[in-house]
């Protein structure tokens, strides 16, 4: 438990050194529009990876996942969108808009190449995807001076992911249940 919480906590460094992210809500709604806008041609660029996630079949292979674990991975999912924009967004420099975007963009792909689980699962249509995304999401936080919309756009991208997690969780649960009645 303290591992999954403390995972995160170099992504609070901006934080430390800048202090608390401008989270204004009322921006000009062009930010939103390409913040979410991005998210959702990324998700439609990835949909044949995303699809497999929703199979009956494929939820009922996979082991069980107990309540806990399933919240913990929602907070995972969630969570990772919030932090990583603090840190990928509001920690770089925006003195020069090129080099912030060119930042952004490379320092969110990068590390989902060198994590081990989603390097299984990702090809060079997905780290495109991502800088695109992180680049996207930097032009939202400059153009509107917050936070708010590259999170939403995040926490966009991240839906189907989340999604899945409680889908999964109620498919083998409702076969569980099913299979206890017979």
């Amino acid at each position: 438990m303290i591992r999954r919480v403390t995972i995160y906590m170099p992504l609070l460094a901006p934080i430390l050194w800048k202090g608390i992210p401008p989270l204004a809500w009322f921006v000009t709604p062009l930010a939103y529009v390409l913040a979410i806008g991005a998210s959702l041609l990324g998700l439609a660029i990835q949909i044949r990876n995303i699809m497999p996630f929703f199979d009956r079949a494929v939820a009922l292979l996979l082991r069980p996942m107990p309540k806990s674990d399933m919240l913990w991975a929602e907070y995972s999912v969630i969570g990772s969108a919030v932090l990583e924009e603090v840190f990928y967004r509001f920690g770089v420099p925006k003195s020069d808009t090129l080099i912030g975007l060119v930042l952004s963009a490379g320092l969110f792909s990068i590390p989902h190449a060198i994590n081990r689980q989603t390097r299984k699962s990702m090809t060079w249509k997905s780290y495109v995807t991502l800088g695109v995304l992180g680049g996207s999401w930097f032009a939202t936080t400059t153009i509107s001076h917050s936070l708010l919309p590259a999170i939403l756009g995040h926490l966009v991208y991240n839906s189907p992911k989340s999604i899945s997690l409680a889908w999964r969780y109620r498919v083998r649960k409702s076969s569980e249940i099913q299979n206890a009645s017979v």
